[in-house]
């Protein structure tokens, strides 16, 4: 889940062209945390997607899309049907 999330947030930041920095900048944080959010390892506490939702104007179910998220790791039908439901 961690390098889904990653992967998502790496996406935001190629497709709204801007550099890591400036989403570290966006996000108030420091650029060390941000390479560690999209390295794959960091674990997100709810209060930090949170963050991210709000400050990007993405809606956390967006972020957290269960079909996106998942898409390609587990391809089991029951699993992929249970996202769509979700």
């Amino acid at each position: 889940m961690n390098n889904a999330l990653a992967k998502r947030l790496n996406e935001y930041i190629e497709s709204n062209n801007i550099t890591k920095l400036a989403f570290a900048s966006l996000m108030k944080k420091n650029p060390s945390i941000i390479s560690r959010w999209l390295s794959g390892n960091h674990n997100f506490t709810i209060e930090t997607l949170c963050e991210i939702s709000f400050k990007t104007r993405m809606p956390i179910t967006e972020l957290l899309d269960c079909y996106y998220l998942f898409k390609g790791y587990y391809s089991n039908p029951s699993f992929t049907e249970l996202c769509e439901r979700v």
